[in-house]
């Protein structure tokens, strides 16, 4: 009997333990866009790349518009977060992070890629309690650019500008202007004037296995398009990228140039292009668009 009774106690005991629920209280990490919004570490990019360029431009490089992150939290793969983001983690105390940084290619909120083709993720250790929520506020978010960044184009209009009117289509050129505080490319066109175009400096850009972009800052009463010119068989050719829409504040554009000039460069491992930017005032009386810090890059 006493050994009945010692049986059913270890099995109301083992059954007890078994129906135990396990705590699954979070841990929450919370990155903002401003945790990114100057979060490139320049400090030593001439160095590693072998470059010289000034301050101002290194500015101009390291400023982005990641709006989203990915996340490995102790070597696993949680996902892509769109930002401002509150990020529920089952983890606690020691945790080491990787961030990366992601931006919207062509301006499609579908299609959102990470940028560590060009930037090394952040590797951070932080510690992390059950229900608490762990900002970045005291311990920032840093990127690096990775080795081997080239960019063959680099336009800040600071007092004058590499583009020129494509004749051809219009005489209108591009003008430098303070706007918001800083000097930007600026078009202004009317009823009479119609459609602008214009053309960009030519450059040597890779066409195989290379991530290649085109980034520019904007904003523009009316549609601004975006193309790109590849020489090719003695002739440039002309081929369409993006449209974008009107916007009354400054956006970033991110287009990926990789596949359009792989296939244009016929089997080359280098093709000739330049770019190309358009627009029209349509029916208004008057429109202006104006562009800020112009780069393509590419990790050779």
């Amino acid at each position: 009997m006493r050994r009945e009774i010692a049986f059913y106690i270890l099995l109301l005991a083992l059954m007890a333990i078994s129906c135990k629920k396990e705590d699954l209280t979070p841990s929450y990490i919370e990155i903002t866009k401003e945790d990114l919004q100057n979060s490139m570490d320049m400090g030593d990019f001439n160095f590693v790349q072998n470059t010289t360029y000034t301050a101002e431009e290194l500015a101009a490089i390291a400023r982005q518009n990641f709006t989203h992150v990915g996340l490995l939290v102790n070597g696993k793969n949680l996902g892509v977060y769109t930002l401002p983001a509150k990020i529920p983690i089952l983890s606690t105390d020691s945790t080491q992070l990787y961030i990366m940084p992601c931006v919207k290619m062509d301006g499609i909120s579908t299609t959102v890629r990470n940028y560590d083709v060009m930037v090394s993720p952040c590797i951070t250790t932080i510690f992390l309690k059950k229900g608490e929520i762990y900002s970045f506020k005291d311990n920032p978010i840093r990127f690096k650019f990775q080795k081997g960044v080239q960019i063959p184009l680099l336009e800040l209009f600071n007092n004058s500008t590499v583009f020129s009117p494509d004749t051809i289509v219009s005489p209108i050129s591009l003008k430098v202007e303070m706007i918001d505080g800083q000097n930007v490319g600026v078009i202004t066109i009317n009823e009479t004037q119609k459609p602008f175009e214009l053309i960009g400096p030519e450059m040597t850009v890779p066409a195989q296995e290379k991530n290649l972009f085109f980034e520019m800052d904007y904003k523009c009463d009316r549609d601004v398009y975006i193309g790109i010119d590849l020489y090719y068989n003695g002739l440039w050719n002309a081929r369409s990228l993006i449209g974008l829409r009107p916007t009354n504040t400054w956006n970033k554009i991110y287009v990926n140039l990789t596949k359009i000039v792989g296939n244009g460069a016929q089997g080359n491992a280098t093709i000739k292009a330049r770019m190309r930017l358009a627009g029209n005032s349509m029916d208004a009386e008057q429109a202006k668009f104006c562009f800020d810090n112009m780069k393509v890059i590419y990790i050779k």
